[in-house]
């Protein structure tokens, strides 16, 4: 398997900024940001570092207010400056703190990460130094880092036990959100300081490392995965880097790096392509694969719209190539067993389906140009995790019928859009579609996603199921996690006794109640600790050896039918992307 990724490297650097989450950054790493000299996290991606950081955030106000209690001035270099002239400014200005990992932090489930705080304006709010400044002070504060990481890095009898060394750097665009300075500005100065901070490739990186996990460890004897190359989208550095992060700690065969797709595509033994670009480049990358004939494995969803989908898909068939979204959640043991017990008629008829995807996090704070809300690359809520909750409605009251009683189904849907961004943050979607197991009656689905609401605010997701399947004879939940990774499901039956008889539920899994049915399957991962990737790339490489062109789990006919509700959606809601990303 060879695999491709969006960059935006400058050459003469490896700095990447972040397209999956800063914070899945591994054991070790140091998250950089910029920040002001007052002690204030109060705003931005600043304000999540706080959250999920307070014990180093508290370590960065001290620090602050050390300085504020004596005017220390030091002098650093004017940039615009022809002759290098020297600017006087106050500290901790033009400076780093580097925050060892802090025990009360990663106690509490977060990973011992090293926080770097780059001190790049005094101000903030209206009070934020001019981008000319803050570049300036971004300069000396980099030089800083430098020096103060090649120290950490030698052999310290101080460190303590348990405490890891300054691992790979990682970075957001910073500066760039409510600093306003241009992030290739901000850029520049990195490579012209030869930092090293390694690639953060989001979903690339998790599937990579899904896929050369051992697979006897779940199981799987008859697939064994190999990545056979890496192409970067404008420099051969990037994919070595990230071939030496990723692939040779867990792969002993040759994995090759390749500075374009192109040149990745002209290799004749690749069998199958991974695709991890934006959303915004699926189509065109899809389409380039299959002219030279490779099989494609791409990530959600396949394209920004029904009618790309289909060109694609026509495409595929046209050359008995291998296409599948790389939608993991139908290929989970747990969904599976919800499928059996939906085609076994032990619910009885599906009367309903409720799924339910939110964040519970607050556009404002994220990074300006963030995936997930830049409508340059396919952002909002509904096609980044609304998918999750569709998926779920999909494949409980359509995948579950036979064919010939399958219809498409009705829909109706309400969207709130984010002003600053023009993309959803709020989508609820209703279906009306044949009940399962033989179709006789009609069953509504609900699937609905938030960026802002939390699917589990009190954090007892144990016990607060994600997805409700609501059946003449039961109710099967699904719970333990949130609806793109949950672990357990509950099968509650319908008790024909009087509703005061009706013996009440006391432990958060209802494992005391001899009525209720509770399968554990644990984490979507394990064995193997990984994140649940490997159970749809080990579909993939059964189809490749039996000469399928679609999976019976992800058929091409299903893979529509989602862009169509997804386009109908849109439409209701009054979310238009860029023509450009739209276009055939």
């Amino acid at each position: 398997m060879s695999t491709h990724s969006d960059d935006s490297m400058a050459e003469g650097s490896r700095v990447k900024e972040v397209c999956g989450d800063l914070f899945d950054a591994p054991e070790g790493s140091c998250l950089i940001h910029a920040c002001n000299i007052q002690g204030s996290w109060g705003a931005g991606i600043a304000k999540v570092f706080k959250q999920k950081y307070p014990t180093a955030y508290q370590c960065y106000k001290e620090h602050c207010e050390e300085y504020q209690e004596q005017s220390v001035h030091h002098d650093i270099v004017d940039l615009q400056s022809e002759d290098e002239e020297t600017l006087s400014v106050r500290l901790p200005l033009g400076t780093a703190l580097v925050i060892p990992p802090q025990p009360e932090d990663y106690n509490n489930g977060k990973k011992k990460h090293w926080i770097i705080c780059l001190f790049t304006s005094s101000g903030f709010g209206s009070r934020v130094d001019s981008p000319d400044q803050i570049l300036n002070s971004t300069y000396a504060a980099l030089e800083d880092l430098d020096m103060q990481l090649v120290m950490l890095k030698q052999p310290n009898e101080e460190m303590g036990d348990g405490q890891p060394p300054p691992g790979a750097l990682f970075s957001c665009r910073f500066n760039s959100g409510l600093f306003a300075v241009p992030w290739n500005d901000t850029r520049e100065l990195i490579d012209d300081l030869g930092l090293s901070m390694t690639p953060r490739a989001g979903w690339l990186s998790r599937f990579v490392t899904d896929l050369l996990i051992d697979p006897r460890l779940r199981g799987t004897t008859d697939i064994v995965h190999r990545v056979v190359g890496v192409a970067s989208s404008t420099r051969e550095e990037t994919a070595a880097k990230f071939i030496d992060d990723f692939v040779r700690p867990a792969q002993k065969e040759e994995c090759i790096a390749h500075g374009s797709f192109e040149s990745l595509l002209l290799r004749d033994d690749i069998e199958v392509v991974y695709i991890s670009t934006p959303h915004s480049s699926h189509y065109e990358n899809c389409l380039q694969a299959l002219e030279h004939k490779k099989s494609i494995l791409c990530e959600k969803v396949l394209t920004i719209n029904a009618t790309q989908a289909r060109k694609i898909l026509d495409r595929a068939k046209q050359e008995n190539l291998f296409v599948m979204e790389n939608n993991w959640l139908p290929f989970l043991p747990i969904s599976t067993e919800v499928r059996k017990y939906i085609k076994s008629n032990k619910l009885g008829d599906i009367i309903r389906v409720y799924a339910d995807l939110s964040y519970g996090e607050n556009p404002e704070s994220w990074p300006e140009g963030h995936r997930s809300i830049n409508p340059d690359l396919g952002g909002g809520c509904l096609l980044n995790i609304g998918i999750y909750s569709l998926t779920w409605a999909l494949q409980c009251l359509y995948h579950t019928l036979p064919s010939e009683v399958r219809q498409k189904p009705k829909v109706q849907s309400l969207m709130s859009l984010y002003s600053a961004a023009g993309v959803d943050e709020t989508s609820t979607v209703i279906m009306e579609l044949a009940s399962p197991p033989h179709g006789k009656h009609k069953a509504h689905g609900i699937a609905t996603t938030s960026f802002r609401k939390d699917w589990d605010p009190n954090k007892c997701q144990d016990s607060v199921p994600c997805v409700r399947i609501l059946g003449s004879k039961a109710e099967l939940q699904v719970l333990g996690g949130p609806a793109s990774r949950p672990q357990t499901i509950r099968i509650i039956p319908q008790l024909r006794v009087n509703a005061k008889s009706r013996p009440q539920m006391s432990g958060a899994k209802g494992t005391e109640q001899d009525y209720i049915e509770v399968i554990n399957f644990g984490p979507p991962g394990e064995p193997g600790g990984g994140r649940g990737m490997f159970w749809a790339a080990d579909e993939v490489g059964r189809s490749l050896r039996d000469k399928e062109v679609e999976n019976k789990n992800m058929p091409w006919n299903e893979t529509l039918l989602m862009m169509e509700i997804l386009d109908e959606v849109r439409r209701a809601g009054g979310l238009h992307y860029p023509e450009a990303i739209e276009k055939i």
